[in-house]
């Protein structure tokens, strides 16, 4: 695995694409929508506890009476719930699209997402937690847990019977279950790239957790440096950005005199710094993933009367800088089915199939690889051979325009 490309992808990939911009801003007004939240919350107590000073007031009475404070605190109450609800969701929501859009930055297309596919999402990470918690990808841990389960009930039945071996076996007990953390440790980390398969592939969510379990292995420690790797360089780069903001803070108390305001400056430094977090994130599992799938050990052989030097498609990945990426040219096209996609390929002209420089890449690079043998083979069958190392349609589209260009230059 290559840590570099990792860390390059999840720090430099979405800077210069609009669409993740985008997707910034909106992580940004989530955290307005909570502040009005948190904001609302404590502008209500504050008018309760004001009302009591307003004599002759109307509310005074229903502010003194117990059943008025607990009418105000309700509102309150459900204000800050409904901020918090929709600062989750729309987080967890924005969180996906980031995902989506790092996976197509980085070649892949993505099944389609909409509203149910997130509902799916939802349930598919509470079914991969699951798998986690109960090894149930992998027997040995899993009768270790059964195993486990029992001996807990029969250490409890023994304390109830006869204390003193009951305390121990309970004691026992407890060992067992800090020894099965290790598994959990490890299931975790083989299933961390599961929502960029699910992401990808429009698979179901038994499949693709099993997919994702069948994709890590072997490849355990390498994904769990490059996670590891990643929320180093997070901590690093955001080091002197916290000191800075307890700074300022403290610095506004101190010449102000205003809590609130300290309070606003923290806030705000505190939401750009988990915002920054949450992006870096959202790349570095698609990134991650791309190393996982693109490893010459998961690629199948070529097909046969194909050149065997095309496998060398499986470990390609873009060196141009991200940098150079074209902000004005972006992927917006619609996610169709297999036949609509093609007819929608067919009828869009030439200067419109707009290409990212990591897109670029991947095509120079596949032209480079089939330019010598191209001629001796029907177009579908190269479109076969890049289809099937998980480029998407527009990569094949344009690798093979720029074959056929060479083919007939050379001509």
């Amino acid at each position: 695995m290559r840590f570099g490309e990792v860390l390059k992808n999840s720090f430099t990939l979405w800077l210069k694409d609009k669409k993740s911009l985008i997707y910034v801003l909106a992580l940004i007004g989530l955290f307005a929508v909570l502040a009005a939240g948190l904001i609302a919350f404590l502008a209500i107590g504050s008018l309760t506890n004001s009302i009591r000073f307003i004599e002759g007031s109307d509310l005074t009475q229903v502010a003194l009476s117990d059943d008025g404070n607990i009418i105000f605190l309700a509102i309150a109450a459900i204000v800050l719930l409904c901020a918090f609800i929709v600062f989750f969701v729309g987080t967890f929501y924005v969180s996906a699209l980031l995902e989506v859009r790092a996976l197509q930055l980085l070649g892949f297309n993505t099944a389609r997402f909409g509203l149910i596919k997130f509902v799916k999402l939802v349930l598919f990470q509470i079914w991969v937690s699951i798998m986690a918690y109960t090894s149930w990808y992998n027997k040995v841990f899993f009768y270790y847990l059964i195993g486990l389960i029992l001996f807990w009930v029969t250490s409890i039945g023994v304390f109830l019977l006869i204390e003193r071996i009951g305390n121990i076996l309970l004691l026992l007990a407890t060992l067992l279950s800090a020894v099965y953390l290790l598994p959990v440790i490890y299931n975790t980390i083989r299933l961390s790239i599961a929502s960029a398969i699910y992401l990808h592939e429009d698979f179901g969510i038994m499949k693709a957790g099993r997919a994702a379990w069948e994709l890590a292995h072997k490849k355990v420690l390498g994904i769990f440096i490059a996670f590891l790797l990643v929320q180093i360089a997070i901590q690093i780069l955001l080091i002197i950005p916290w000191f800075v903001l307890i700074i300022a803070a403290n610095v506004a108390l101190l010449l102000t005199g205003i809590e609130l305001l300290a309070i606003a400056i923290a806030f705000t430094g505190m939401a750009l710094i988990i915002i920054f977090a949450i992006v870096v994130s959202s790349f570095a599992v698609p990134s991650i993933y791309s190393e996982v799938k693109n490893s010459p050990s998961e690629q199948p052989p070529a097909p046969s009367g194909l050149p065997k030097n095309t496998t060398a498609l499986t470990t390609m990945q873009t060196n141009e800088p991200i940098e150079r990426m074209r902000a004005s040219i972006q992927r917006q096209e619609p996610v169709y089915s297999q036949p609509q996609r093609q007819q929608s390929y067919a009828r869009r002209s030439p200067a419109a199939a707009g290409l990212s420089a990591v897109e670029k890449a991947h095509v120079n690079k596949l032209a480079a690889v089939l330019k010598d043998v191209s001629h001796r083979y029907k177009e579908s069958e190269i479109r076969q051979v890049i289809k099937e190392k998980n480029y998407s349609d527009r990569i094949a589209d344009e690798t093979i325009k720029l074959l056929q260009k060479d083919l007939k230059n050379s001509k």
